[in-house]
């Protein structure tokens, strides 16, 4: 956890670093001139943000630390979530207040723009959707994102890890019905000569298009490569470093088309008499907001990096009600199951395990062996809690296969229950909080489960 927790607030703070940059002639949604981006009070505003992000995430990455002390003991997984959403929500704070002092700065030099107008260029608008890739690439990465769920079914995975992944590509079906979004956003400034208009614009369109296409290129790797790793090499391990270098890569992709961006704007902007506008929307809790733009969806700040939603409008406002609240019930969620104890229950006929969303009753004459076992457990989570102190549901294990888990990970000490049916899962594997509990219901299982022979 500790690890996870590192690389995801540094691939955050390496993310915010490109959101400060000078993008598409704005920072922060404030538009910004060619020469007034480069004038020292703008370079040091920038500064002081990125240092400001840097001692946020070193501050939270020390704090993830501390978790590991006897203090935190039982309140471990608890406290590591309250960190990171806390990290998540605090490191954007500087976001509002540094877009007011960008804002102020603006005022103080005078660097406020006409309010942009409506212009239609015809020989524009015929040129939209010609230079980004064909939609069929679009439906073929789509396409993609059903490998996982095939690789599964060859497996003869379980159903708890199975149907999830059917809800990978049902979820990424966007991938295609939005790409018409992506390549007809608005070019961010409109030449005077046409000709220059056009040639911008085809650029532009095709960065964004091309982006949009290998990021979701990207999130289809990630799940075919995980579904592999929990089929055939179960490791969390091996998991934490495949997230690690998925972050990595979108990050290299954002400051990819950053500069390609960048690049495209020196080019361009020496050609022409560019029109600077002044943007009416800006953005607050990390989304779009302008309530004179009525699209619900538009990109987001750095191009092809898919979108976000205008919170200005009435529909914005709900779909971020409703987004709220489905995180803090994730989170709810979460802390039930990290703070919650395992039911174990040794009936005449029956033993059964029960935990938040999880649980198995086995009959015994289901039941081929019963073993007291002291070996590390190594796999990977296919669907369940695997949290710092414990770990439950459906998981897939070396020496093992599928199983259902039921640990706590303050003593190696676990009961194995290997069913006679043949089905998947083969197995029941739980403990107690500690091992003479443990050692306690494994007799007690024993002696009931003899009994039934």
């Amino acid at each position: 956890m500790i690890l996870m927790t590192i690389i995801l607030i540094l691939v955050f703070v390496m993310m915010m670093n490109y959101a400060v940059s000078y993008q598409n002639f704005k920072i922060f949604g404030l538009s910004f001139a060619p020469e007034h981006a480069e004038k020292d009070e703008v370079k040091k505003l920038q500064r002081q943000f990125r240092v400001t992000q840097l001692i946020i995430g070193a501050i939270f990455i020390g704090l993830s630390f501390l978790v590991s002390l006897d203090l935190f003991q039982g309140l471990r997984d608890f406290m590591w979530i309250l960190i990171l959403f806390s990290y998540f929500i605090l490191s954007y704070v500087p976001v509002s207040i540094w877009q007011r002092k960008f804002m102020v700065l603006k005022q103080e030099k005078g660097w406020i723009y006409e309010t942009q107008k409506r212009v239609v260029d015809i020989s524009v608008t015929r040129e939209k959707g010609k230079a980004a890739p064909s939609k069929k690439w679009a439906w073929l990465i789509w396409l993609l994102s059903w490998v996982p769920v095939i690789m599964a079914w060859v497996a003869q995975s379980s159903g708890s890890f199975l149907l999830p992944l059917i809800l990978v590509p049902l979820t990424l079906i966007v991938i295609p019905l939005s790409y018409d979004m992506v390549i007809s956003s608005k070019t961010p400034f409109v030449s005077k000569d046409s000709e220059v208009t056009q040639a911008y614009m085809r650029h532009f369109e095709r960065n964004n298009a091309v982006s949009y296409l290998e990021m979701s290129l990207m999130v289809n790797i990630f799940f075919i490569a995980f579904t592999a790793l929990v089929l055939f090499n179960p490791s969390d391990l091996w998991l934490i470093l495949l997230l690690g270098v998925f972050l990595l890569a979108i990050v290299a992709l954002m400051a990819r088309t950053t500069q390609k961006n960048k690049d495209l704007q020196a080019t361009f902007f020496d050609q022409a008499e560019w029109q600077m506008p002044e943007e009416e929307g800006q953005y607050k809790w990390g989304a779009y907001y302008n309530p004179s733009d009525s699209r619900l969806f538009v990109p987001k700040r750095i191009s092809g990096m898919g979108t976000t939603i205008n919170v200005a409008l009435p529909a914005g406002k709900v779909i971020m009600a409703i987004l709220g609240i489905l995180v803090v019930g994730i989170i709810g969620l979460v802390l039930m199951m990290s703070l919650s104890e395992y039911d174990v229950s040794i009936q005449a006929d029956t033993v059964a395990v029960e935990a938040p969303m999880y649980g198995l009753e086995v009959a015994y004459d289901q039941i081929e062996s019963i073993e007291l076992n002291e070996d590390p457990l190594e796999g990977s989570r296919t669907n369940g809690f695997g949290g710092m102190e414990k770990r439950f549901g459906h998981f897939n294990l070396e020496g093992y296969g599928p199983v259902e888990l039921f640990i706590y990970d303050s003593h190696p000490y676990h009961i194995d229950i290997q069913f006679s049916d043949g089905e998947s899962p083969g197995w029941l594997i739980f403990n107690q909080t500690t091992q003479a509990e443990t050692e306690a219901v494994y007799q007690a299982l024993v002696e009931q489960w003899e009994m039934n022979q």
